[in-house]
C-alpha cells in the first residue's frame, strides 16, 4: 500500500527533506502559489485529517517561505478533504477550490508505535508539496544519471508515478538530486519483486 510505504521511508529517515523542483508547463509561472498556500477543511476532513495535514504543512513551513493560510474565500484556494486515496493536483490550478485528499489508503498502520490507524504527516506533506508544484523527485529529466528504474518490476497500475519529465516540464533550480527528497519514493516501493529495486 502507498500510504504505508511512504511511511515507512519517513521512519527510516529516506524522506524527511524538503526540495525544490518544479513542475512547469504552459501555465508556468501560474502555476506557482506566490502567495502562499490558502486551504480549507472539506466537510469530510475528520480530525486526524486536519491534524495531518496542519502537520504536514508545518514541515514545508519550519523549512521553508512558504506560508500556510486557512481561507475559505481566497480566489485560489486549497480544500483538504477525506477522499479516495492520497493525491493532490501538481501546482495551482485555475479552477477552486481545487482538492487534496488525504482519504481512504492514507492510513497507516501504527502497530510499532501504538495499537491504532493513523494518518502520517509525512503522507500529507507529499500531497502538500504536489500541491506547491513539486512532482516525483525520481521524475527528474536527469535522474537517469542518478538511478535506474526498472519499469518491469513496477506495478502496472503505478507505472505513470515513475514518468519521465523533460526538460521542458522540469526546472531543477540548479539543485542536485536528492535521494532523500519528501518526493522521492523508496527504492522498493511499488516493486512486483523485491529482487530489484
Amino acid at each position: 500500500d502507498q500510504a504505508e510505504e511512504i511511511a515507512e521511508d519517513i521512519e527510516n529517515g529516506e524522506t524527511n527533506r524538503p526540495k525544490r523542483q518544479a513542475f512547469k508547463d504552459w501555465r508556468y509561472p501560474n502555476t506557482i502559489w506566490d502567495q502562499g498556500l490558502y486551504y480549507y477543511f472539506g466537510s469530510s476532513a475528520n480530525d486526524k485529517v486536519r491534524r495531518a495535514f496542519l502537520l504536514g504543512a508545518e514541515m514545508w513551513r519550519k523549512d521553508t517561505c512558504i506560508n500556510f493560510t486557512h481561507s475559505w474565500t481566497a480566489p485560489n484556494r486549497v480544500r483538504v478533504i477525506a477522499g479516495n486515496g492520497c493525491w493532490s493536483y501538481v501546482g495551482k490550478i485555475r479552477r477552486s477550490p481545487q482538492d487534496l485528499s488525504l482519504g481512504s489508503g492514507c492510513e497507516v498502520s501504527g502497530a510499532r508505535l501504538v495499537q491504532t490507524i493513523y494518518l502520517q504527516p509525512g503522507i500529507a506533506a507529499h500531497e502538500i508539496g504536489h500541491a506547491l508544484g513539486f512532482f516525483h523527485t525520481h521524475s527528474r529529466h536527469d535522474r537517469d544519471q542518478f538511478i535506474t528504474v526498472y519499469s518491469g518490476n513496477i506495478r502496472h497500475d503505478w507505472l505513470d508515478q515513475f514518468n519521465r519529465e523533460s526538460t521542458n516540464t522540469n526546472d531543477n533550480y540548479g539543485i542536485t538530486y536528492d535521494y532523500g527528497s519528501l518526493m522521492h519514493y523508496g527504492a522498493h516501493r511499488l516493486e512486483i519483486r523485491r529482487a530489484k529495486p
